[in-house]
């Protein structure tokens, strides 16, 4: 019985390695999207890039949303952590989906990672 205790508390260990890997790729996902210029226009005096804060203001906050969506299985403990990984998961999913032209893209690392969190989560 103690082999088997201790297993499930590696692989909530290992859960909860990939849960933090998944938000640290959002935050720099996420930074990335507000802080470096993601647009260049040409001008007679030059190039210039505007972040996307300058084009959008403070509607850019929404590269904050994959943060929050990769933090919720953090703040779930007990039976319901499997669930919400699984739900934060399919959720930053259709987030990358919904945003694959654009933004998408740079999130689904993230969705990698909470992905393979949930499957340390599944009984073995």
């Amino acid at each position: 019985m103690t082999t088997a205790r201790t297993w499930n508390d590696q692989q909530a260990k290992s859960a909860r390695r990939w849960t933090l890997g998944a938000v640290a790729l959002s935050l720099v996902a996420a930074a990335v999207l507000l802080l470096v210029p993601v647009y260049a226009s040409a001008t007679p005096s030059g190039i210039t890039g505007e972040r996307a804060t300058d084009l959008i203001g403070g509607r850019a906050l929404i590269f904050l949303i994959p943060v929050a969506i990769s933090v919720l299985p953090l703040l779930i403990a007990g039976a319901l952590r499997k669930a919400s990984t699984l739900a934060s998961t399919v959720l930053l999913g259709a987030f990358c989906l919904i945003t694959l032209p654009s933004a998408g893209i740079l999130f689904i690392p993230s969705a990698v990672c909470l992905l393979v969190a949930f499957t340390r989560l599944l009984p073995r």
